[in-house]
């Protein structure tokens, strides 16, 4: 909120949209798979280092027949 207000942060405001900590997969030989692409490496480190990430996960519905 500082962000938005104009106020002196702690950190920038940023999106790290798909860079979450728990779907990286690098052994996924996909072309489009950041995570096994080596220019990628410091900006997913800084993301599970320096960042308040948050993971955002569905909640599966169970309903009784």
């Amino acid at each position: 909120m500082a962000t938005l207000r104009g106020e002196p942060v702690d950190r920038p405001a940023v999106s790290f949209y798909e860079l979450n900590g728990l779907d990286e997969d690098y052994n996924d030989p996909d072309p489009f798979n950041i995570y096994n692409d080596p220019s990628w490496k410091p900006l997913i480190d800084l993301t599970k280092d320096h960042t308040d990430r948050i993971v955002m996960r569905s909640v599966p519905f169970i309903t009784e027949k």
